[in-house]
């Protein structure tokens, strides 16, 4: 599998602020809710539209509506954004049991449960307190 290294290259941020405004469909509640100016929302949107090559949203002065390939996206957009989100949350997990069975406190199966998930928090809460007084 090839990743593409192109200047125009497509990222989840321009995702994200095209799945927002498509799900509000006003420029100023989207960006409130990615905390961002509706300008700089405005230039992901555009720099998405350049990027896939066609109009995804229709604008005026009073409203915002998705064009065909703006509701296509729309959908895939947001199976992405999800699959991306569920493989970040499992990486970290996966990293958390990582630790907490070098720390001798994970269970011997793969499975991660929410009391390995309690015991990797309090021995991470542990490890950064006392980092902190070592240095002092």
């Amino acid at each position: 599998m090839q990743i593409t290294k192109s200047p125009e290259a497509l990222e989840l941020r321009h995702l994200r602020a095209f799945v927002a405004v498509a799900g509000e469909l006003n420029f100023g509640r989207a960006a409130a809710q990615l905390y961002l100016s509706p300008p700089a929302l405005s230039r992901q949107i555009r720099a998405l539209e350049q990027i896939v090559g066609c109009e995804l949203l229709r604008r005026t002065t009073h409203r915002v509506e998705l064009t065909l390939a703006g509701n296509a996206l729309q959908h895939r957009a947001l199976e992405i954004l999800t699959q991306v989100d569920e493989a970040v949350s499992a990486t970290r997990l996966l990293g958390g049991e990582l630790v907490a069975r070098i720390a001798g406190t994970g269970s011997r199966s793969a499975t991660w449960s929410t009391l390995n998930y309690t015991r990797y928090v309090r021995l991470s809460r542990i490890f950064t307190r006392s980092s902190r007084h070592r240095r002092t």
